[in-house]
């Protein structure tokens, strides 16, 4: 019964795992290196019926403004979860979007 426990515990950590993934998108030379001050924005993306309509819009391209070099990443964030654990219920998720520049 305990080795049954710990393989569900084991197959359900790796989902979970595996929903952590973030898209990277680099835009020109990407965000400026470290010895460079880097400006990030954060937004949140909203969705509907379990990700498949979204809320609100997010624009990257308003958001980078007049930069040609900028990183664009999207993640679930611990944020996001807390968000899915709670709002489940009535579908809603979200979803974190960065603009480093």
């Amino acid at each position: 019964m305990l080795k049954r426990i710990a393989a569900m515990l084991c197959i359900a950590s790796v989902l979970f795992i595996v929903g952590c993934a973030a898209h990277v998108h680099n835009i020109g030379d990407g965000p400026p290196r470290p010895s460079r001050p880097q400006e990030e924005i954060v937004e949140r993306q909203w969705y509907l019926l379990w990700g498949l309509v979204p809320i609100n819009e997010i624009d990257t391209n308003d958001i980078a403004g007049d930069a040609t070099d900028y990183q664009i990443v999207t993640s679930m964030t611990v944020v996001d979860w807390l968000v899915a654990v709670v709002l489940s219920p009535a579908s809603i998720y979200s979803r974190t979007v960065v603009v480093k520049k």
